[in-house]
């Protein structure tokens, strides 16, 4: 009978331990080749390898004997810059209540003040001020100021003209009093907030150069050490090189690699001056102001100190080879272990990805069944009141219909901003917004707002007369203050106080923690409560979707997530401050915009009065929302010709040429043909037939529908009767 074949005996780690006896001697017999040849090759390769360890070595401590002087040097140039600046805001103090006029008026008593400052600051030519119109106005060294000489064509007077910021450090240059070499830092001067002209410091290169000069002697070896000042985006403004200085090729590359990255503090590079020679060169920037600390080394030096340590290690006899040998070893031991360790840690590493992959698939099931739990809730109920309504309107006498039809109306109107808030929180969502006067907004949402508020809780509305133009969609920004304001009523269940307060105020990158990258002008909307408020671990949860604490069927936990989404999408952001028994903030950080106000739209008119056209092709698959549409288009006077697919329109505007006045689609439709694509054919084949195109999609704006009027569902009769118009007139909607 058959036998079980053998199966090879295995390793620990599941390979085949058959073949290892011939491959272990084969192993032995290799190193002993490997001593073998190293009794013949060893004195070379000592002498090589030492070698190379030694000049690692000597070019490391090149490096960093460079980093330590340029580092001093650093130091004392920042001290020297940073009083520099004192001066140049001690000038601005002085004249920050002075007009061009008024710094006339007093330029002795100015200049003398001025003065005394640069008998302080020796590194500096002159102090001087600029006026509005690029002309100097006082000095620290001419009196008076040379007030008919126009500055306007130096950089830093370009500079501010054109509305730059910050400090500026100008190119190196001549002054025109004297025709003494200059660079300029200067300031924007502000009289009463306004820019008014500039602040200058005139700096002396050659105190910079003799600086440099004297470090490089104390630091011993003057000739082989250079020293330059340049700005932050490589302009050279001091150097003192010598070998006759950097190359053109050089100079590039400075200027590419401080360009590069205007945030990197420090760094080092090779150079090569225009006698060939290399050099090593560090670098730093200047913390206050855009200047970079360059200080170099001549590799000849560390090729002489490394000449001179490798003498000694040719001494060396064998068995310092073998410990080498030996060490080298077990190094590649300790590395094959390691290597295997981290083989190790990396599958457990994988595996915890796994298992944290499933925790996050675990959260979206877990998403979905709070959607399910709450926003099925909400729709069960508007549904019922819809469902309940239109069936008590078929059985009621006529006197209760308005009513029961208002009921209907209100549902569909509340189930359409729930899917507004969906849409919202996606970024999903057509958005159009408009630039409105907060001014005039915000005391009209308030009066929409109090009906949600209870009579318990009192409400305050606190709009200064200046404040900035935002560009928002009026619909959403409604529901985002609704939102809140339903949030913040339900947190006061035994009343207290709601107030909006709205302020201008100008935002630093990082200044907000849950938007670091925010920076500009807003209009800063906080909306506060004196409620319950919420515990750390709720607030920061706050803006997730679902998330709720509210009993099931009483909130979605959509709303402040449509507040974040719609100050998201409206390029802001949205900040909750809260504590237990302190009440909540919750912060709009909207965009000022500098559009003016959009005018409200004007209302539309319920019947259309273009009586010469009446046929209209009404392309619909939804036979309900076929009979809703073609009763509103009848109400309007209108003669509708319905068909349920794209390819049927086209055979019915072949057959009725010349006899259809308008042409509405839906967007998605069941036969291989488009709402899209049938807009597209039409407008090829009868370019003068109006179409109107319908979705009920947030995304139906997609490519291919430029050019068409679009209707989002749902719409009232009075939205149908307007759109209707755009299309009869032509207009194109933004794409």
């Amino acid at each position: 009978m058959f036998q079980k074949p053998c199966s090879h005996p295995r390793s620990s780690d599941g390979r085949s331990d058959s073949g290892s006896a011939p491959r272990e001697a084969s192993a032995a017999l290799g190193l002993l080749r490997l001593l073998l040849g190293a009794a013949i090759v060893l004195p070379l390769a000592v002498l090589a390898i030492t070698a190379r360890l030694s000049w690692d070595a000597r070019l490391q401590e090149a490096w960093d004997r460079t980093a330590r002087l340029n580092d001093l040097v650093y130091e004392s140039v920042s001290k020297l810059f940073d009083a520099q600046l004192l001066a140049v805001e001690q000038v601005q103090e002085l004249t920050e209540d002075l007009d061009d006029a008024a710094i006339l008026a007093r330029a002795p008593e100015l200049h003398a003040r001025l003065a005394r400052m640069l008998v302080r600051l020796p590194q500096l030519r002159d102090l001087f001020v600029v006026g509005k119109d690029g002309r100097a106005l006082v000095s620290g060294t001419v009196l008076p100021a040379p007030h008919d000489t126009d500055l306007n064509d130096r950089d830093y007077v370009r500079h501010f003209a054109t509305g730059g910021r910050g400090l500026f450090v100008g190119a190196p240059g001549f002054r025109r009093v004297d025709g003494l070499p200059f660079f300029a830092v200067a300031i924007v001067r502000l009289h009463r907030g306004v820019s008014s002209g500039v602040i200058a410091a005139s700096m002396r290169p050659e105190y910079f150069s003799e600086f440099f000069r004297h470090a490089a002697e104390a630091y011993g070896e003057a000739q082989d050490r250079t020293f330059s000042l340049r700005r932050g985006d490589g302009l050279p403004l001091v150097h003192v090189f010598s070998g006759g200085g950097p190359s053109a090729a050089t100079t590039e590359a400075i200027e590419a690699t401080l360009r590069a990255d205007r945030t990197q503090e420090a760094g080092r590079m090779r150079l090569a001056g225009k006698d060939g020679a290399v050099r090593l060169a560090t670098w730093r920037r200047l913390p206050n102001i855009d200047l970079v600390v360059f200080t170099t080394t001549s590799r000849h030096l560390v090729v002489r100190d490394w000449l001179d340590g490798l003498l000694p290690p040719l001494y060396v006899g064998v068995p310092s080879t073998l410990a080498l040998i030996v060490i080298t070893l077990l190094a590649m031991r300790r590395t094959r272990q390691a290597a295997m360790a981290q083989a190790r840690a990396s599958a457990e590493m994988a595996r915890r990805e796994q298992a944290e992959e499933a925790v996050r698939q675990g959260q979206k099931m877990e998403a979905l069944g709070k959607l399910t739990g709450g926003v099925a809730h909400d729709f069960n109920n508007l549904l019922a009141i819809i469902l309940g309504s239109a069936e008590l309107a078929l059985t009621r006498p006529p006197e209760r219909l308005p009513r029961l039809l208002d009921n209907i109306i209100h549902a569909g109107q509340r189930a359409a901003a729930l899917t507004r808030q969906l849409l919202s929180f996606s970024r999903s969502q057509n958005l159009a917004p408009r630039v409105l006067d907060l001014s005039v907004e915000l005391p009209r949402m308030m009066a929409l707002l109090r009906p949600s508020l209870r009579g318990d809780v009192e409400a305050s509305l606190d709009v200064p007369p200046d404040v900035w133009p935002i560009a928002v969609d009026p619909g959403e920004f409604e529901i985002a203050l609704l939102n809140v304001a339903v949030n913040a009523r339900d947190a006061m269940p035994a009343g207290g106080r709601f107030a909006i307060i709205a302020e201008n105020r100008g935002v630093e990158a990082g200044q907000l923690p849950m938007a670091p990258d925010l920076a500009g002008a807003f209009v800063a909307i906080a909306l506060t409560d004196t409620g319950t408020g919420m515990p750390p671990e709720v607030r920061a949860r706050a803006f997730e979707p679902f998330y709720t604490t509210k009993d099931v069927g009483r909130g979605t936990g959509l709303g402040l997530s449509q507040v974040y989404g719609f100050a998201r999408q409206a390029g802001g952001a949205a900040v909750i401050d809260s504590a237990p028994n302190s009440g909540t903030r919750v912060t709009l950080y909207l965009p000022r915009t500098d559009l003016a106000p959009s005018p409200d739209p004007a209302p539309a008119q319920a019947d259309w009065t273009g009586a010469r056209l009446r046929r209209v092709l009404l392309v619909e698959d939804d036979p309900d929302v076929a009979t809703m549409v073609t009763e509103m288009l009848g109400s309007m006077g209108w003669h509708v010709l319905p068909s349920g697919r794209g390819r049927e329109a086209l055979q019915h505007l072949l057959e009725l040429q010349g006899q259809i006045d308008l042409v509405v689609s839906d967007v998605m439709m069941p036969d291989g043909m488009s709402g899209v694509e049938l807009a597209q054919g039409v407008a090829s084949a009868y370019p003068h037939l109006p179409v109107l195109l319908m979705s009920g999609y947030a995304d139906a704006r997609s490519p291919g529908t430029e050019g068409f009027p679009l209707l989002r569902k749902p719409f009232t009769r009075d939205q149908l009767a307007a759109a209707i118009r755009q299309a009869m007139r032509g207009d194109t909607p933004p794409a």
